[in-house]
């Protein structure tokens, strides 16, 4: 893209011409008057890229929030482990799976892993050894 185009997209733009009228204007695609009008955007008329905004619920340091994401309630991930760790009242597990251990038929509770076949290790030790005494 020339100089004069550049110049000619934002007088164009001044006057109040879009994306489209430009492009057949000046005969350029409208994605390369899009893509020039987004990157040669002067920096006053950006949004604000950050705001401070609330406080770490573990530390109390500043949050830098972004627009059109999700809010932070902390800092870095060190504040919100410790802060999970220390409040487990406030944890809500959703994924409990109640299952029968094969090998001791006791019922267990496991967290996160529907598939899980075995109470504990020790369970897992025993069908290994008693399958491989039954196969050989």
């Amino acid at each position: 893209m020339t100089d004069y185009e550049k110049t000619q997209i934002r007088l164009l733009q001044e006057k109040g011409y879009g994306y489209k009228k430009i492009a057949t204007t000046l005969r350029l695609s409208v994605n390369a008057v899009k893509g020039y009008m987004k990157r040669s955007r002067p920096a006053e008329e950006e949004s604000p890229a950050e705001v401070i905004q609330g406080l770490c619920l573990m530390c109390g340091k500043p949050l830098v929030q972004h627009p059109n994401r999700k809010q932070k309630k902390f800092c870095c991930a060190k504040c919100r482990n410790d802060w999970w760790n220390a409040h487990p009242d406030q944890v809500q597990r959703k994924a409990y799976y109640k299952l029968v251990c094969p090998q001791c038929s006791k019922e267990f509770e496991s967290y996160g892993h529907k598939d899980r076949i075995y109470c504990s290790r020790a369970c897992y030790a025993l069908a290994r050894s008693k399958g491989a005494k039954a196969d050989g």
